[in-house]
């Protein structure tokens, strides 16, 4: 198999989901090729997860962490200075200057990976929440079609980029998820509640905790919160009288590594998103998980239903309600979670990173 130079652009690598996926993907390719990364982050929390081969190079200059277009246009430049003539651009974040390249025809291979939700037409309460955060997405997109390939993991994306935009060639392949050895069953006599992510508005934690904390003196159980973010100090406000049963942890590294064994069931409430991440990790605990129907894709990792709870979105009786059916018939929703830990084969290494590098292979 022929070595190729592979530049792996991702300008603003945070710390959460993307940081995880570009060390497995970046990890992966730089078996068989020569790989750089190009990024322009605070300090890397998985930075030791690198593999040595691989050439990092991360500036780290402050002055464009708080303003993201500048940051993005600066490491575009950067990747310009060490692009070789057979060099292939592998963006993992925010393309839109190489894209605007492409479309002033420079001769480069481009191909990108949507990392998040994309406006698809295929449904109106993601894009509506989209447009919230991104006023010019949908215009964004239209430039997709100069790229030499685009990686998916929606059937969805994939239908409109090739139809609708006029896209070549598009692939859907998902994130690896490896299973992890689960050695405990979950016995806790009051039912431990997560929500791990960002505090911020499209992952919708205020949400989780408005919904839950009525419930809070009927049933038994208690809310956990991980992550950091924004929406901090307005949670902390609303679970003011309720301290002894909603916790907070700050940003974890690893979460699930430490509090897998306490987790009894996984909240995902996320206005609009990509894979997430979290959803394939909590299933790699057999961890029982509920999420909105039609966000990312959390109907195909949870077979609509099969493997999980699926809610509609923004709707806090139907939220409640799944919730309360699921402390009081916990046990259909641990077998639930085992079919969800078989079930993550589709994700195997094969099946993603390996995918990956053939795709790029083949460019």
């Amino acid at each position: 198999m022929k070595k190729k130079d592979i530049i792996i652009f991702c300008p603003f690598l945070a710390r959460g989901g993307l940081e995880k996926s570009t060390v497995n993907i970046v990890n992966y390719l730089s078996k068989i090729h020569q790989v750089t990364l190009i990024t322009n982050s605070k300090s890397l929390s998985n930075l030791n997860k690198f593999k040595k081969n691989i050439r990092l190079l991360n500036p780290s200059i402050s002055f464009f962490y708080s303003i993201r277009i500048l940051n993005n246009f600066f490491c575009t430049i950067y990747t310009f200075l060490i692009l070789k003539k057979n060099s292939i651009v592998f963006s993992l974040q925010e393309p839109f200057f190489l894209l605007l390249l492409k479309f002033l025809r420079l001769n480069f291979k481009l191909i990108i990976r949507t990392p998040s939700a994309i406006i698809n037409g295929k449904n109106k309460y993601e894009e509506k929440n989209i447009k919230k955060i991104v006023k010019n997405k949908n215009f964004f997109v239209y430039f997709y079609k100069f790229a030499n390939l685009i990686i998916t993991g929606s059937p969805d994306n994939k239908n409109f980029l090739e139809k609708k935009i006029g896209v070549k060639k598009v692939v859907t392949i998902n994130n690896f998820f490896p299973k992890n050895k689960v050695k405990k069953n979950r016995k806790n006599k009051s039912k431990n509640i997560f929500f791990i992510g960002r505090l911020i508005w499209d992952k919708n934690p205020i949400f989780f905790l408005k919904s839950l904390i009525p419930l809070l003196d009927k049933y038994n159980f208690n809310l956990h919160i991980v992550g950091d973010g924004p929406d901090y100090h307005k949670l902390t406000i609303i679970s003011e009288k309720f301290k002894k049963r909603v916790k907070f942890y700050g940003f974890v590294k690893n979460p699930f590594d430490k509090f897998a064994k306490k987790i009894d069931i996984f909240s995902i409430n996320s206005k609009f998103d990509g894979t997430p991440n979290v959803l394939g990790e909590a299933m790699s605990f057999k961890i029982p998980c509920i999420a909105p129907k039609k966000v990312g894709l959390t109907e195909i990792f949870l077979a609509k239903g099969k493997y999980g709870v699926l809610y509609e979105p923004d709707n806090k009786e139907d939220f409640q309600k799944k919730i309360i059916h699921m402390i009081k018939n916990y046990k259909l929703y641990t077998q639930k979670a085992d079919l969800a830990y078989k079930s993550l084969n589709r994700f195997n290494i094969e099946n993603t990173l390996g995918k990956i590098e053939k795709s790029l292979s083949k460019i």
